[in-house]
């Protein structure tokens, strides 16, 4: 099953709430005139907040964020876990294949 992380930059938003009209179970009314997005969690190093979504959310949240006027919420598919294919990023991983026996080092 697919994930999704939706990444929404609070500070662009102008509040227009079509975000909350599209996904009310995300997205709510803030007395500040923003929209809060329930369950994320701020990202002090990007400035935004971020949830990781199931595929089951992700078309309410897709809708969220195409009737944005400001593109505040965006959304990118993550990488499937039962993929077995390596990918950039995968470096803590165990290399698949052993390393040559010919590689010598020598102190001098």
């Amino acid at each position: 099953m697919s994930k999704y992380k939706i990444i929404y930059d609070r500070e662009a938003c102008i509040g227009s709430f079509a975000c909350a009209a599209a996904a009310s179970d995300f997205w709510v009314y803030n007395e500040d005139g923003k929209a809060d997005f329930k369950g994320a969690t701020y990202n002090a190093l990007t400035k935004r907040w971020e949830l990781i979504i199931d595929e089951e959310d992700h078309d309410d949240n897709q809708a969220a964020a195409e009737v944005c006027p400001v593109f505040a919420i965006v959304i990118e598919k993550l990488p499937d876990t039962d993929d077995k294919t390596p990918h950039m990023g995968d470096w803590k991983k165990e290399p698949t294949t052993p390393p040559s026996d010919d590689l010598h080092f020598t102190e001098e």
